[in-house]
């Protein structure tokens, strides 16, 4: 996709880069303002967003005002940036390791502003400190929603999916739709519970993925649980989904030739100023 394209997105974090020319390209502001009502089908409308490609963070930030309707914001720094202390513990050691030189940069850069924080402290439950707790409750939901908006139609039309995707909407088929008032109901509570303890100017920083993006015809077994691929990555990436947050990856370094990437994210509705600091940090630090 060229610079300043938009698309489409589910679950906010769930694009990331699998090659250097992607990790380049790759900005996810949860747009959550935007209206796309304009799209044909949805997917799941609690986590349907518009995610934005851009080549630089001054492009993101540039299509972000436009898309968004806003008015530039003069430069700011956050008041604090929460390190999150058990998203970092997730991460696998190569992911860590190729994270530790640009951690040293934003120590330098905001210095006391960063702060080690603990998520299952942020919102207040003792499972919210379990990532296995963030999936669950992301899919039950996704899923449900999924085969409500989709299940009449592929039930009807029978379309042929390849073995990824036909695995995927087995796991739809799965769901227990009895578990979907509960996962509502944690969902509403982490989402209050960010609203109330992040400021307009706070941040959370977190890793992008946990582990390094799978090479190519190497693809990692699709499992909804446990501790394989895509729950650890799940895990992370549902924060903003769940959280309504606006979220930006940042292409900070990579492990032998794999990218590893830093994520921002801000408080509900605070889009823009998400996309300014963003575009400082780029501009500082030379990041990337």
């Amino acid at each position: 996709m060229r610079s300043g394209g938009f698309c489409v997105g589910n679950g906010y974090g769930r694009l990331y880069p699998r090659s250097r020319e992607q990790l380049r390209n790759l900005g996810l502001p949860a747009i959550a303002r935007l209206c796309i009502g304009c799209w044909r089908e949805s997917l799941a409308p609690s986590f349907d967003t518009v995610g934005v490609l851009a080549p630089s963070a001054d492009v993101l930030a540039k299509v972000g005002l436009i898309l968004l309707s806003g008015a530039p914001l003069s430069a700011s720094k956050p008041a604090t940036i929460h390190l999150i202390r058990e998203a970092f513990a997730l991460a696998d050691a190569d992911v860590q390791e190729a994270l530790s030189e640009p951690m040293r940069r934003l120590r330098e850069t905001f210095g006391g502003a960063l702060r080690e924080s603990s998520l299952q402290e942020l919102v207040a439950d003792d499972a919210g400190g379990s990532f296995a707790t963030w999936a669950d409750t992301f899919c039950v939901i996704q899923w449900a929603e999924i085969k409500s908006c989709l299940g009449a139609w592929i039930a009807n039309a029978r379309p042929e999916f390849g073995p990824e995707i036909a695995a995927s909407f087995q796991l739809v088929n799965e769901v227990d739709r009895r578990r979907v008032a509960e996962a509502l109901q944690r969902l509403e509570q982490y989402f209050r519970s960010f609203l109330e303890f992040l400021g307009p100017d706070d941040l959370l920083c977190i890793p992008t993925t946990p582990v390094l993006a799978p090479r190519k015809g190497d693809p990692p077994g699709r499992r909804s649980s446990g501790s394989g691929y895509y729950p650890r990555t799940l895990g992370l990436t549902s924060i903003a989904g769940i959280g309504r947050l606006p979220q930006v990856s940042l292409p900070i370094a990579d492990a032998d030739g794999v990218p590893v990437g830093l994520s921002l994210l801000a408080r509900h509705g605070q889009d823009l100023f998400l996309l300014q600091v963003a575009k400082n940090i780029d501009r500082e630090t030379s990041l990337h």
